[in-house]
């Protein structure tokens, strides 16, 4: 009976994650852009370096992107090259201040996080099982993950550091042993302790996760 609940505790605790990540996630979209007007400001650092990407035109560089890594911009390219495509009306980079035609980007975007945040909940999930070897330990770290309020905060923005902890998350959690710190317990903490690694999000304290998981 027990083993039979279990993937639904899991599933609900994706939901409950998902929830607080949705809950008003178009907040601020349509009420004006720019440092002093829209309620994430570091949005704009990510709209400004995608607005210099075109996937169908074959423009590539994005110099505002250069400081925190291209990646996760041309993945926001996908969808901007979608909207043009569907004829959505195009924004000129100058025009930083006006988010009438830019909305429907930084939603889709925004909705790319939750995404990105979702799966990191089930990889930290998945790793500290296999670490620890217990389904409650590996419960409870997840849901650290998943409440942490700075955490949820910042999942519902159009920022990078969302995929950043994924991807270091997938690699802390895919390497291998350190043989004289092979046990559950150490292998649980020295995931958590390189999922708060600083390279998770540069020097952003809201990419941090807790060390007291296990």
């Amino acid at each position: 009976m027990q083993e039979a609940l279990r993937p639904a505790v899991f599933s609900g605790l994706l939901l409950l994650a998902a929830y607080l990540r949705l809950t008003g996630l178009s907040w601020g979209v349509s009420s004006g852009y720019g440092h002093d007007l829209n309620f994430q400001p570091d949005e704009f650092v990510s709209l400004r370096g995608v607005l210099q990407l075109d996937l169908l035109a074959g423009r590539i560089k994005a110099p505002g992107a250069y400081f925190e890594g291209t990646f996760n911009y041309y993945l926001w390219a996908v969808p901007q090259a979608v909207l043009k495509i569907s004829g959505k009306k195009q924004v000129h980079t100058a025009d930083s201040m006006n988010t009438k035609d830019r909305s429907d980007l930084l939603y889709i975007c925004r909705w790319m996080s939750v995404l990105f945040d979702l799966c990191t909940v089930a990889i930290v999930f998945l790793a500290i099982r296999e670490a620890s070897q217990t389904f409650y330990a590996s419960l409870l770290g997840a849901l650290c993950y998943a409440v942490l309020p700075m955490q949820v905060i910042y999942a519902h923005f159009m920022r990078t550091h969302i995929l950043s902890n994924l991807l270091c998350a997938l690699a802390v959690s895919d390497a291998p042993e350190i043989p004289t710190l092979a046990t559950p317990f150490y292998r649980g903490y020295n995931f958590w302790f390189g999922s708060s690694n600083p390279l998770s999000g540069w020097d952003h304290s809201s990419d941090s996760v807790p060390l007291f998981a296990i």
